[in-house]
């Protein structure tokens, strides 16, 4: 684990505590400062954070609580899973002195990121509890579970300590009732048990602190309880854990996080710089180190620019990737500004990091072809390693060199050994200038589609923005896990349905989506989010099956949203269509609007498409009753959208994501030669700009006249064949690929046709 970043408010005060509570999931981190003024002394108040795409946070909502007062202390403690944000209120006095409460908050309630009030769980609406329980002093959420600590309760003695788990429909949907109290079994008076809860799936992790035990007086423990230990539904105690060098103080158990089969555990008060200096440290916790289910101590975290009385440790939280965000929240003692460190797990996945070609199909007729390309100015060389579905290498490695500007096609059927075993492969690049695509062709049915490689790995969700289920179609999902552990992951469709899929660390796994309802075809659906999709790559594919004529297309599933997508061009002639999909996941748009332009740049009339939350467009463009004179359009949502577009006839069908594929510098990735190849690109940008095209041969040199620069005004768009694209040139047929150059960035793509009765497939320009 090393130290990425730190992490301040930016209208941060003295004695405000930022710090003093964090969670992270999701893509959001949430801290709580307990001690901000906003609604009156002590108040309290929680920030949120988001990442951006280069691992930037930013501040992105700070919130309140309705009517909390005077050192109510919202904010002590903060949990986040999925869409939901948990936060206590341990002073709250709506029952008694100090009873304590807690909120959930829910993303999108209220607006788009709005992060509003969904619920309260006070004490007067479950039992009655005494003066100063503290009752939401610690809190955690899994998905539907919540884990709330109180560690003011006298159950064995003053102070022990409690911890309650609810359930959203436990007495009803969205009632949030009990479901266990969770009790130490050697509580005693003043161990404070309870003061930290954490939860993930089958585990919950409850913090002793001030447990005196064989390390000393409240050197502290940690209590691991598991779901079904002692009986059905019922949540026993697995095992209590103490930390390996603990002493007399360090209140080992001050803060504690789970996720899958790591946790994190606070020491607020160790001593790593001296005797009584109370800098602090963390722990992590591993599930089968020293044994299974031992949960022993796998590494100590200190931070970096320690002080006395800094308490690091006194909030912590891990997430599914084993980030790890450590709340300092005496940093700069004298004033208690508080600070947050976040470190990242510094193991490497199992297999190799690279450019991944998520899904390789070489049985049953199917034969797949690789390509990769290396648009520098330097001769670039790596192995091309070939894995099997369960992670272990197929074969020996190759390694590839490619000489500048050059492209390596390789037909896995017959230049890999036996390819019928080959999952995925991985050319083990970490060149930003690496890119390549995937094709794969069914030597019967006629059968194409290809994809672009994956050189960024989703640090989040992915969206599915299209499913065919039914009615003589069918959706085909490929995933590899890319990380060191396996993955549970969470697929929630459109239809409000939600399934389990489980992919071993490093492994890949192929499946279509009737399969996961039994081999039913599922017409209902239209769309998904894997929710928890950290270290994922994939692609989807859809097509026909079972009836003449068959169609097939498909798209990397990825994790991003565009507030703006082309569609650069439109096919109308003869027997051709062009459709279009756009995809809100989110409910955060109720319509978008649609701009077409002319071949020249002249925008047209805009036009306003409704769409309620959480639904898609999907069509045929026509039907949007565009001007006769549109050459291309874009979509513009106000809030974050997916999309696609298809090209087709009713024997062809040729599609590409239309997110993240705006370039300065790229590729047009395959010139047929047993076909043809046409492309299309626009300038979407307000200023004129000079687009350079070089038609290459594989080793990276230029066939004769191969070279052509385009000046498009704003908006302007060029669509060619690769012949007429470069009319002086007399060997355009030796050329492979296109790099191009730009003084603005351009979107486009290409449609590669066949002379042996295969369908088209289409690829996005782009790096």
């Amino acid at each position: 684990w090393g130290q990425l970043s730190k992490i301040t408010a930016g209208d941060g005060a003295s004695e405000d505590g930022f710090g003093w509570a964090v969670a992270i999931a999701d893509g959001y981190i949430a801290i709580g400062a307990p001690g901000a003024d906003d609604t009156g002394s002590n108040s309290g108040s929680v920030y949120i954070f988001a990442a951006d795409q280069n691992g930037s946070w930013s501040q992105v909502k700070k919130i309140v609580a309705d009517k909390n007062n005077s050192n109510d202390g919202f904010g002590s403690a903060v949990a986040i899973s999925g869409n939901r944000i948990v936060v206590g209120m341990p002073g709250d006095d709506s029952l008694s002195t100090d009873a304590g409460s807690a909120f959930i908050f829910a993303r999108n309630q209220g607006g788009n990121d709005n992060w509003g009030p969904e619920a309260k769980i006070s004490v007067n609406t479950l039992f009655h509890l005494g003066n100063a329980e503290k009752f939401g002093l610690a809190v955690a959420i899994d998905g539907d579970n919540v884990v709330i600590g109180a560690p003011g309760t006298d159950s064995k003695g003053i102070d022990s300590g409690l911890a309650y788990l609810f359930n959203r429909n436990e007495g009803g949907d969205n009632s949030w009732g009990k479901v266990a109290d969770l009790d130490a079994s050697d509580g005693a008076a003043y161990y404070e048990f309870a003061i930290s809860v954490s939860i993930s799936g089958e585990f919950v992790t409850v913090g002793s602190p001030s447990d005196n035990n064989t390390k000393g007086s409240s050197a502290g423990a940690v209590f691991i309880y598991q779901k079904d230990k002692g009986g059905t539904n019922s949540w026993g105690e697995l095992k209590k854990i103490l930390s390996n060098d603990g002493i007399a103080l360090d209140y080992f158990g001050t803060s504690v996080s789970i996720a899958g089969d790591y946790a994190v555990v606070g020491a607020q008060g160790q001593d790593t710089l001296g005797p009584r200096t109370a800098n602090g440290a963390a722990y992590i916790l591993e599930r089968n180190e020293g044994g299974a289910d031992n949960w022993g101590i796998k590494e100590k975290l200190t931070a970096g620019d320690a002080k006395n009385f800094d308490f690091f440790g006194a909030a912590a939280a891990i997430n599914s990737n084993r980030d790890t965000l450590i709340g300092v929240p005496e940093k700069e003692f004298q004033n208690s500004r508080g600070a947050a460190y976040l470190f990242d797990n510094a193991a490497k996945p199992p297999i190799a990091s690279g450019v991944f070609f998520p899904h390789v199909a070489n049985s049953n007729g199917w034969e797949t072809e690789i390509a990769i390309i290396n648009s520098s100015d330097k001769a670039i060389s790596a192995q091309l390693i070939s894995y099997s579905d369960n992670g272990s290498q197929v074969g020996n490695p190759i390694t590839i060199t490619l000489s500048p500007m050059a492209r390596r096609q390789i037909a896995v059927g017959t230049e890999l050994s036996t390819p019928d075993k080959i999952g995925f492969i991985v050319f083990a690049s970490d060149s930003k200038d690496i890119s390549g695509y995937t094709k794969f062709s069914h030597n019967t049915n006629g059968y194409r589609v290809a994809v672009p490689a994956v050189s960024k790995i989703n640090s989040g969700k992915l969206y599915i923005p299209h499913i065919a289920s039914g009615n003589g179609w069918w959706t085909g999902i490929s995933l590899v896990n890319t990380t060191t552990e396996e993955k549970s992951l969470t697929i929630r469709f459109d239809n409000h349905t939600t399934k389990t899929v489980t992919i071993g660390s490093g492994s890949h796994k192929a499946f279509a989506i009737a399969e996961l309802f039994g081999n039913v075809s599922q017409t209902e659906i239209g769309s998904a989010i894997i929710a928890n999709a950290d270290g994922i790559v994939g692609l989807e594919l859809f097509g026909t099956v079972g009836t003449a004529p068959l169609q097939l297309s498909g798209i990397l599933l990825k994790n991003e949203l565009a507030t703006t997508i082309y569609y650069p061009h439109i096919a109308t002639t003869g027997d051709w269509w062009t459709g279009i999909v756009a995809y809100d996941p989110v409910a955060a748009n109720d319509h978008f609007t649609v701009t077409p332009y002319e071949e020249d740049g002249t925008a047209l009339t805009a036009i306003n498409v409704p769409m309620t939350g959480k639904q898609k467009y999907i069509g045929d463009a026509s039907k949007l009753d565009l001007p006769a004179a549109t050459a291309w359009f874009k979509v513009e949502a106000e809030n974050g959208i997916t999309g696609f577009e298809l090209f087709g006839t009713k024997k062809q069908l040729g599609g590409y994501t239309g997110v993240g594929i705006s370039t300065a510098n790229g590729v047009f990735p395959k010139i047929d030669q047993q076909g043809w190849t046409g492309i299309a690109f626009v300038n979407p940008s307000a200023g004129s700009a000079n687009v350079t095209l070089t038609a290459r041969r594989d080793n990276g040199t230029i066939v004769e006249s191969g070279t052509i620069t385009k000046n498009l005004a704003p908006g302007e768009k060029v669509v060619s064949n690769i012949a007429e694209l470069f009319p002086d040139s007399g060997n355009i047929n030796e050329a492979t690929f296109i790099t191009y150059s730009a003084q603005a960035e351009i979107v486009g793509f290409q449609i590669n046709g066949s002379d042996d009765n295969l369908m088209i497939d289409a690829l996005p320009a782009g790096n």
